[in-house]
């Protein structure tokens, strides 16, 4: 029986399970921004002690790490190995941390969880600021300290609110939120309540789990607006309700093999149909165009084959995006 048919067999019972609450819920991460709209996590300690990962890609990627010599040593100084002392982390989507003028973007807080020697980290970004210049400030909050990041186009900001704690953002003040939450002085309140009943649905067990709800930005569009003759033009933030979706949910799970499932809740019958429908053109082009010759190196074949056997379902107002790809395709891909 093809996994196809399975997928439109088990389909009542995949949604479900992404609607229902789960015993092995995943947790609300407390630094959050209050009006988070999506949350993205990443287990990354579950990932890289898996048996597939550890086969496949770690052996390559330290390497690579260790061929970073200047970044290395850096690393070494504060005690840090990415691989062993990253545990989790989380994208955050909310409009608090939008980045104030410039180019309209999606704000967000990205979330670094793992082990961090606080002295020794602080101490190596003393000594770095003064030949970086321009490139890294450091800047007292209180009795907290927050770096200042000068990119190209945009600067950064990003601080260490407790020892097992990053966070980083496109503006100061979710950094500086995240400092009084790390010394007990505030803590997280939720404006929407959808996220959290999305993320005590989760479940914790997934290498990577999404949720979003219809309120998360997705892009910013340039609108004219005002009277004949004399409009102006701004920018219209674009969401995931306006294109009919209510909510998302799902991830990846990593055993001898990946599987995935995501459940899109939409508004209406119609717009189920009209998202399905859009969502199976895209995997078609996709599949057939190979994304214009990059899925043809034999690195990719496992994303080939994920697109190959991903299946998209309707149920109503729910939308089940599936799929699975085989432990030995991805070991085979490296090889």
């Amino acid at each position: 029986m093809s996994s196809r048919l399975l997928c439109r067999l088990w389909l009542p019972f995949i949604v479900l399970i992404l609607v229902a609450g789960r015993a092995d819920a995943a947790e609300t991460d407390k630094y959050l921004p209050d009006d988070t709209n999506g949350v993205i996590s990443l287990n990354v300690r579950q990932v890289v002690d898996s048996p597939l990962f550890k086969k496949t890609y770690l052996p390559q990627l330290q390497q690579q790490l260790k061929g970073q010599a200047d970044l290395y040593k850096q690393l070494q100084a504060i005690g840090f190995e990415p691989f062993r002392d990253i545990d989790r982390a989380l994208l955050a989507f909310a409009d608090s941390c939008e980045r104030p003028g410039g180019k309209a973007e999606p704000g967000f807080l990205l979330i670094f969880h793992g082990k961090l020697d606080l002295a020794k980290t602080h101490a190596k970004l003393a000594e770095l600021a003064p030949f970086l210049k321009q490139a890294l400030k450091i800047q007292k909050s209180g009795a907290n300290t927050i770096y200042e990041i000068a990119g190209e186009e945009r600067n950064f900001f990003f601080a260490l609110p407790d020892r097992n704690t990053l966070v980083f953002a496109p503006r100061r003040e979710p950094v500086s939120d995240a400092l009084e939450r790390g010394a007990g002085k505030k803590k997280l309140a939720l404006k929407n309540k959808e996220v959290a009943e999305l993320i005590a649905k989760t479940d914790g067990k997934q290498a990577l789990w999404v949720v979003a709800t219809g309120g998360t930005t997705l892009s910013f569009e340039s609108v004219l607006t005002g009277p004949k003759g004399n409009k102006t033009e701004q920018m219209a933030r674009k969401t995931l309700a306006d294109s009919g979706v209510y909510e998302v949910s799902g991830g990846f799970w990593l055993t001898d093999n990946v599987k995935a499932a995501f459940g899109v809740k939409v508004q209406t019958t119609q717009a189920a149909r009209a998202v399905s429908d859009a969502l199976q053109a895209e995997l078609a082009k996709a599949i057939d165009k190979g994304f214009d010759g990059t899925l043809d190196d034999p690195r990719f074949s496992p994303v080939r084959e994920f697109l190959k056997e991903m299946v998209i379902a309707g149920d109503g107002k729910h939308i089940v995006i599936q799929s699975e790809v085989a432990g030995r395709v991805i070991t085979n891909s490296v090889k």
